[in-house]
């Protein structure tokens, strides 16, 4: 490759080189000189020596053998001084170059140690050289600097730049050069052409009909001339991450060498063969379980019943999760009609063997009598409190008559205890009417029922409730759905694994949008067959003998939909889908191979595990809260739902039991009266006050969670590493004139951003250089610069047109430049294609508005992206000097560069901006954002993600129970502030869950732009802007939960005065604010006529109304606001000081002082005014001195046992009743204050 060629040396002889460096780098020159093939039509040698003045050895055309050429090279001097490379190579072009003979091969070895002295003039010889088809090869040593031998030798470095680590190294570079250069031995080299191009993917936007670059569009391959494109448009090119397909069975592989596939892999075989196994020894648990159940839902003859007797009733009692596990207590109840009512009766079977009234059970028994109680209407059950477990939380009483429709409902939902609640071993219920309308009342009952019924896995092992979804029958739906969801598993686990999906990293997880879509296609698959297998078995009918259904004498018709032999399909269906699933998830598992197959089990265990833990929990106890506030109707049958009337035929024919009490006097009539009544009062309060401090509880707890979630939100110490980078880069002086802002740039800020010494004057390693000068800042991408032109001439007036000749227009959206240039802003040709200057909109740069100090300016401009990959920094800003890049139609400068601080793993947007107004000036102004880019790192950032996955659940809790107050409520909730700040909440709380996932799902595609495209500037405004919109959200929301407390804490009277008096005068208080506003609103319309001219503070109406506004508040003074000391502007001052702080604020003073004293004075007579709990605020008053007066008694027993104490000690004690009696007395002087 160099057989016939003009070959110039440039030396560096300068003083950082040595004498005996110099003489290494000659005697490389000679072993090159060797390998070369010398003569006068083959290779000619010339030699140039630099320092600080350029010594030309020879020329090319003066020797034409090796051995005068080396005898010269080697006599070349040593000099000394300074290093000048630039004019070096002016020599090269201007003396040595000319003497080349034409259509020869020219290049220039450029040797050098360190940075050239005219970096300028380097720069531009090296362009010239480059233009005219020279090829500059760089020899870099020891200290060379890296980006100027980058800029001046030719592309691509791999072929013309060899940098070395020092100057011996020169020994072993010149054979290893020349291979290099030539791609082989220079003696058996081939010459051979190649055409490369630049393929860029674009997309049609049918909007405006133009071709865009996308990134949505990827090379795939590349297949003999046929290029192969990927595309995330749905349809378009026919491929699309929005549709995964399923992976398919090669059968034709799969079956070949079977025997020896399940050898190598029999993991997923395993697995199915242990659920099955599992479910066949499940199946015999549950059988007998299911019998245990069957038994325990027939219904128990009373003990007292009279066989013969003609009117039945069935009564099934629901216990709580919180009773004893079995009541050792008689239980009795009392039925009453229209027509009549039942004699105490003992809930307790004629065999006396049954276990009665368990713990989260529902205990049935049949009731006979001879009388005709008519429509139930009232519920008396209480027990006689005997025995050591005699504590029973009664959930419900349901009662039926056997026929059809005719099922009574009587909610207790409290305690039957002598030590629990209000202390009341009897209830006296009455049939619910007005509860199946109460939202809290259907959900309790209801989550009871639903909890241990729809999620399938927890109802295997408790059934408190009747159903006819036998435990084996779910055994088998669930074995078949987690057959069927594997199978769906499998389907998509290794589908479309070429398309590249972004997701977001969670510690050792990673969530895609592949998993999301995993899990809907499971969903969706799943879905249908659990639903109709679910159907199947909750509506088919028993087989049964019509004889076991005796009611009275009357046979009892199932009211199940469905024929009984319709459970034989579903048990069919489950077979089936439980024997295809294990069929084709075995076939997966041997195409995988047993390496996929193992990670497929592992995510397969792991996402049931989180279903079966976390999310089918929460989806019954929404899906209840639904039923519960919006179908109340549906919620009703399912409260009702009682168990067929079988009757347990063993206990017929038995006669009555002795060992019973059939008679027990009910309780409720007897009347307390003095202590014992002050006792239950006192209890009752108690209740009262506990359910109060619960709610305070929860609106804590609301507060703690929110404190959780905003705590991630603040960066600690981001204003420092903000404050530090603004330091580090701003300008030392103000800018004057557009000079100022380039040098601001070349001495400043680009050494900064790209440093290439260390503080010692020593050079960084390419490692080293790859941060900012204070070496934590990593540089992510390239400077951009953005600049903002307007078009065209402004008016002059005709006057002066003979006078001036030339104006710039204000910035404005018709005067905004949007056309393409050349590099010095002439009108654009072909001739600068590539090179010159073109617009890009805002949705181009991803760049949002920003706001200056005296205008707003668009995203939009004219960009250059420095990347100092590609060419060296300071060129390209020395080139854009020369150009007048920065002109007198220059509106808007911005300079941008993103940061990572690798020690806080903060990312940060540098923003420098620079405003050009018509007005003249040059305004620089700075901006840092600063974004956690990394939010989940620690384990405390795993607890705040706990945290924002339950405010999303908590936040469609709140909406729905709010729904059903508001609609509960109507008119009367848009009378509520409280009612306004909880609909708000709910608005922005579902505001910030929207902006979260938007961040995530941004943060996620951004970081992998940062990290995949060195050389591209990316910005995460968006981030930001989600981000910020997400903690304003959450914060107005944590401010309205903690103002929340002051409306439970308005048992207080001080609390409840400022809470009813500002709710009462609200109306007043708007009424005011809109006459405050009108008013404000024209002191700022006639100070901005007046001043708008002389005073920054009231530049246009907006400024000025924020500036009045301010002043009325006392946050501005006079000489804040700037005002001139002037007459008019004092008349102005005064006039509105007058009005709005002496008349309006006193105005308002008064309207709040009014509602407190209509408060104060009929809060107890007025029916308008919520009345103030006295009875409550002096019962918590009493329960503060009681608590005090408890640790002084225990102190005063404690004392008993202490030895007299005498001196000193005595006096103590005597102090120390002083004391008490001192407290006890101020105890009641509170009490009596509050009690009046």
């Amino acid at each position: 490759c160099i057989q016939q060629s003009e070959v110039i040396f440039v030396l560096d002889a300068s003083g950082s080189v040595t004498a005996p460096s110099f003489g290494e780098m000659k005697d490389f020159v000679v072993a090159l000189v060797q390998l070369m093939q010398i003569g006068p039509e083959q290779v000619r040698i010339g030699l140039l020596v630099f320092s600080t003045t350029p010594s030309v050895i020879f020329h090319l055309n003066e020797f034409t053998d090796s051995a005068t050429i080396i005898t010269n090279i080697l006599g070349a001097n040593y000099t000394g001084g300074s290093t000048y490379a630039g004019a070096a190579l002016r020599e090269v072009r201007t003396a040595m170059l000319p003497l080349a003979r034409p259509d020869v091969q020219r290049l220039v070895i450029y040797l050098a140690d360190g940075a050239s002295a005219d970096t300028i003039l380097l720069y531009d010889e090296s362009d010239m050289l480059k233009a005219s088809g020279v090829e500059i090869v760089g020899v870099g040593i020891r200290s060379y600097d890296y980006q100027e031998f980058q800029t001046v030798t030719s592309d691509p470095d791999a072929v013309y730049f060899f940098p070395v680590p020092d100057f011996s190294a020169l020994t072993d570079l010149s054979t290893n050069m020349i291979k290099q250069m030539c791609g082989g031995l220079w003696t058996n080299l081939t010459s051979n052409e190649i055409r490369a191009g630049k393929l860029s993917m674009y997309a049609l936007n049918s909007a405006d009909n133009k071709w865009e670059r996308s990134s949505d569009i990827k090379l795939k391959a590349i297949e003999d001339s046929t290029v192969v494109f990927e595309s995330n448009f749905f349809g378009t090119f026919g491929v699309s991450i929005m549709a995964i397909s399923p992976e398919t069975i090669d059968f034709d592989e799969v079956f070949t060498n079977f025997d020896d596939k399940i050898a190598d892999n029999p993991y997923v075989i395993a697995m199915n063969c242990i659920l099955l196994a599992g479910l066949a020894i499940g199946t015999v648990i549950m059988r007998k379980l299911d019998l245990e159940d069957k038994r325990l839902w027939q219904y128990k003859p009373l003990a007292d019943n009279i066989d013969s007797a003609t009117f039945s009733y069935y009564i099934s009692v629901h216990t709580g999760f919180w009773s004893n596990f079995q009541l050792s207590s008689t239980p009795y109840i009392i039925l009453k009609g229209w027509y009549g009512e039942t004699m105490c009766r003992p809930l307790v079977d004629k065999a006396g063997l049954f276990r009665n009234l368990m713990r989260w059970r529902c205990s049935n028994f049949l009731l006979k009598t001879d009388v005709n109680l008519g429509p139930l209407t009232e519920v008396k059950i209480w027990h006689d409190n005997a025995g050591v477990n005699k504590s029973l939380f009664l959930d419900k009483v349901l009662i039926s008559t056997g026929k059809l429709g005719e099922t009574y409902v009587f909610f207790c939902n409290d305690w039957l205890s002598d030590s629990k609640g209000d202390t009341k071993t009897y209830r006296q219920l009455y049939c619910a009417q007005t509860e199946f309308k109460d939202g809290n009342t259907l959900f309790t009952s209801i989550t009871r029922f639903r909890l241990f019924d729809e999620h399938l896995l927890l109802s295997l092992f408790g059934r408190p409730s009747f159903s006819r979804f036998s435990r084996v029958q779910r055994l088998y739906c669930i074995a078949s759905m987690m057959s069927l969801s594997f199978l769906a598993s499998a389907m998509f686990f290794k589908a479309d694994d070429t398309v590249h999906i972004h997701g977001v990293s969670i510690g050792p997880m990673k969530v895609t949008y592949k998993q999301v879509y995993v899990g809907l296609m499971t969903s969706v698959m799943t879905f249908p067959v659990g639903f109709l297998m679910g159907y199947i078995f909750r509506n088919r009918r028993y087989k049964q003998n019509p004889k076991d259904l005796l009611t009275g004498g009357i046979i009892t018709k199932d009211n199940a939909k469905l024929p009984w032999f319709f459970v034989f399909i579903g048990y069919g269906i489950a077979g089936s889908t439980l024997a295809s699933g294990s069929f084709f998830t075995t076939l997966y598992s041997i195409q995988w191979g047993s390496e996929t197959s193992t990670d497929w089990i592992l995510s397969i265990l792991f996402g049931t595990t989180n279903g079966i833990m976390f999310f089918d929990p929460f989806k019954v106890l929404f899906l209840s809260l639904i039923v519960a506030l919006v179908f109340k109707g549906f919620a009703r049958k399912e409260i009702e739902i009682m168990a067929p009337f079988y009757v347990d035929d063993s206990q017929l024919g038995i006669g009555l039991s002795s060992n019973v009490p059939f008679y027990n006097k009910w309780p409720g009539d007897n009347k307390e009266t003095g202590a014992v009544a002050e006792m239950k009062r006192r209890l009752g309060l108690d209740q009262k006050l506990s359910k109060l401090f619960q709610g305070i509880l929860l609106e804590l707890l609301f507060v703690a969670l929110l404190s959780i979630i905003c705590s991630h939100f603040v960066i600690t110490n981001a204003y420092l590493q903000n404050d530090q980078l603004i330091k580090q880069l701003q300008p030392l002086k103000k800018i004057n004139v557009t000079n100022d802002i380039w040098n601001w740039m070349f001495y400043k800020y680009l050494p900064n951003i790209y440093p290439r010494k260390r503080y010692n004057d020593g050079f960084m390693s390419p490692e080293e250089r790859k941060f900012t000068s204070d070496e934590i800042s990593f540089r992510m991408g390239p400077i951009r610069l953005r600049q903002i032109r307007t078009n065209g001439i402004c008016d002059i007036p005709e006057i002066m047109e003979n006078s001036v000749h030339q104006c710039s227009p204000d910035l404005l959206f018709d005067t905004e430049e949007k056309g393409n240039f050349c590099p010095d802003w002439t009108t654009y040709n072909d001739n600068c294609f590539g090179s010159g200057f073109t617009y890009m909109s805002s949705e181009e740069t991803g760049t949002f508005t920003k706001f200056g100090e005296y205008d707003k300016y668009g995203g939009g401009g004219y960009v250059l992206d420095l990347n100092p990959f590609k060419r060296d920094v300071k060129y390209e800003i020395l080139k854009l000097n020369r150009t007048n890049w920065i002109d007198k139609q220059t509106r808007f400068i911005s300079i941008e560069n993103v940061i990572l601080n690798v020690n806080t793993k903060l990312f940060s947007l540098v923003t420098f901006m620079v405003e050009i107004p018509t007005t003249g000036g040059y305004y620089l102004r700075s901006d840092v954002l600063t974004s956690n880019l990394y939010p989940y790192i620690n384990a405390w950032d795993y607890v705040v993600l706990a945290g924002q996955i339950f405010f999303v659940l908590l936040t469609f809790i709140r909406t729905v129970y709010f729904t059903y107050e508001a609609w509960k409520l109507k008119s009367k909730c848009f009378r509520s502030i409280t009612c306004w700040g909880t609909m708000l909440s709910i608005l922005l709380s579902f505001t910030a869950v929207a902006c979260y996932i938007a961040r995530i799902d941004r943060t996620i595609v951004i970081v992998e732009d940062i990290f995949n495209s060195a050389g591209t500037f990316v910005s995460f405004e968006l981030v930001q802007l989600m981000d910020d919109i997400n903690k304003a959200c959450i914060g107005v929301v944590l401010f309205i939960a903690i103002l929340n407390l002051l409306s439970s804490l308005s048992f207080n009277y001080y609390l409840y005065m400022m809470k009813t008096s500002i709710g009462l005068a609200k109306v007043d208080i708007l009424s005011f604010a809109l006459l405050a506003a009108i008013i404000l609103a024209a002191f700022s319309s006639f100070t901005y006529i007046v001043m708008g001219g002389t005073s920054y503070q009231f530049r246009d109406f907006f400024n000025t109304f924020g500036t009045l506004f301010r002043m009325m508040l006392a946050m501005v003074t006079f000489r804040d606001a700037e005002m001139t000391a002037n007459a008019q502007s004092n008349v102005i001052f005064s006039f509105f000081i007058f009005i709005m702080t002496l008349l309006m604020v006193n105005v308002f003073i008064c309207i709040l002082n009014d509602a407190f004293a209509t408060v104060k004075s009929s809060w107890n007579t007025n029916k308008d005014i919520e009345p103030f709990d006295e009875e409550l605020n002096e019962h918590f008053w009493w329960k503060v001195g009681q608590a005090f007066t408890v640790c002084a008694s225990s102190s005063d027993a404690a004392s008993k046992y202490k030895p007299e104490p005498s001196g000193v000690d005595q006096d103590f004690k005597q102090l120390d009743e002083m004391i008490g009696r001192l407290f006890k007395r101020t105890t009641n002087t509170f009490e009596g204050r509050y009690s009046h």
